[in-house]
């Protein structure tokens, strides 16, 4: 079991002021919680608590104390360094890449920026993307600053370097008996990109966004053996049922009808395959009551796709939605076409959280498995009510026969279901269904976990995030 020890609220709030950042690190029980690894509670460094044999501390970012036993956040000052017998350097970069002990990449970290833009109202209206920069200065992404070890003495090992380019190889992640430090914020950086700000014009494109999952699962694995060689057994859940090692949802937005015909052979499709997809509703464009009374009598869900530009826009179309299919949808996705205004990253996901619902979305910065959203109401990063999806592998481009992604899509999915996350693979049923029948049938689905998003979102609930 893992315990947090962190600086004290007050101390915290001091720190962003100084740092003109929210303290990510925070997040730190949320990323190992989405990895299967059970936390006991967080700890402010004031109270001394001490480390015990059945508890693994891990000490967050500028705390300024190291643990007994467990993992250590830097980076250090030096006074700290020198009681460790360590000397480190300082450097700054956009992103980071990470090497193992063979000198093979694990992944890259980065602090992740993107683009917005105003969907156009009209076919004939030009709008440009570009970057969000927030009104508030601590979410704003920034350069990673981070230490590494000049002289890594005997009695320590190298367990991750950092690729300087430049400079070589240097060990940034060491370890030496009872104690494991890290001369990069790692939980900061995870915790930034699992967090998006309130936008007022639609998500459009990330232009520094690196995949962290693999990181992530990298870190969990060297946790997990650390402790062990200490007596204390981390363990690992199983986020999935019984025999299953990773989950998959189709996901249809049905932006444009098809026939009754092409619903039930879709249907029988899944049904033969043992696959329950969501579909994702417009209400001012919705299916015919036959066609959602059909997807709900075999087992699958219908959600809502919401074009909404306020709050009150969207709670109505929550009512109108429970009208139109006889169930209240459980979560959203943002529907993207002229006369949305696209995805708001937690505006939305507020919105959500009004409206009662279970899960919202976020896009942009894939996470490998869906968690609590992050917001920051109190002033520091904190948790809500709601689970937000991973990301999802679009196989459509555009409506064109030739627009889309099989080919691409039959090397990322395979791979993302192997790393044992959730794999959403989004597709409009009005096109390139040929293709996504070809991607099915060419997937090993054994030990995959078919299920609708609900169903992969209640699971979550219970066994990582109760």
């Amino acid at each position: 079991m893992v315990s947090f020890i962190h600086p004290t609220s007050m101390e915290i709030h001091a720190l962003q002021d100084i740092q003109r950042s929210y303290y990510w690190s925070a997040c730190a029980e949320l990323i190992l919680k989405k990895l299967g690894i059970t936390c006991a509670s967080h700890k402010e460094s004031g109270n001394g608590i001490q480390n015990t044999a059945k508890s693994y501390d891990i000490v967050l970012r500028d705390t300024c104390r190291v643990p007994a036993a467990g993992f250590c956040e830097g980076p250090f000052e030096h006074s700290l360094l020198a009681k460790l017998n360590l000397s480190a350097e300082t450097a700054r970069r956009a992103q980071v890449s990470l090497l193992n002990t063979a000198r093979l990449p694990i992944g890259s970290l980065a602090y992740g920026r993107f683009l917005v833009k105003k969907i156009p109202s009209s076919r004939t209206e030009i709008t440009v993307p570009h970057e969000h920069i927030d009104e508030d200065p601590k979410w704003i992404a920034k350069e990673i600053e981070f230490q590494y070890f000049q002289e890594v003495p005997d009695n320590w090992r190298t367990l991750a370097y950092v690729d300087l380019e430049e400079g070589g190889q240097v060990p940034v992640i060491i370890a030496r008996d009872a104690l494991m430090v890290s001369g990069i914020s790692i939980f900061d950086v995870f915790g930034f990109n699992h967090a998006m700000p309130a936008l007022s014009e639609g998500f459009y494109k990330a232009v520094l966004a690196t995949y962290q999952y693999p990181v992530e699962r990298w870190l969990a694995s060297q946790l997990i053996e650390h402790a062990d060689q200490l007596g204390t057994s981390l363990g690992q859940k199983a986020l999935w049922p019984e025999g299953c090692h990773a989950a998959l949802t189709i996901r249809h937005d049905y932006d444009r009808p098809i026939s009754r015909q092409q619903l039930d052979d879709m249907l029988r499709f899944y049904a033969e395959r043992n696959i329950r997809a969501t579909w994702f509703l417009l209400v001012e464009k919705p299916p015919p009551r036959d066609q959602i009374n059909a997807m709900l009598a075999l087992g699958h869900e219908v959600a809502l796709h919401t074009i909404s530009s306020s709050l009150e826009v969207f709670l109505q179309e929550v009512v109108l939605f429970r009208e139109l299919t006889g169930v209240a949808a459980a979560g959203f996705t943002c529907h993207g076409g002229i006369g949305s205004r696209g995805h708001l990253a937690l505006t939305h996901n507020q919105w959500a959280l009004h409206a009662g619902m279970r899960y919202g979305e976020m896009i942009g910065r894939c996470r490998g498995v869906p968690h609590p959203v992050v917001f920051t109401k109190t002033g520091l990063p904190e948790f809500g009510n709601l689970i937000v999806q991973n990301c999802h592998h679009s196989l459509d481009l555009n409506t064109k026969p030739d627009g889309h992604q099989l080919e691409k899509l039959r090397l990322d999915v395979p791979k993302a279901l192997e790393e044992g996350g959730h794999v959403t693979i989004m597709n409009h049923p009005d096109i390139h269904w040929r293709e996504l029948m070809t991607l099915l049938d060419g997937l090993s689905l054994d030990g995959v976990w078919r299920a609708t998003t609900t169903e992969v979102v209640d699971r979550l609930n219970i066994h990582a995030y109760s």
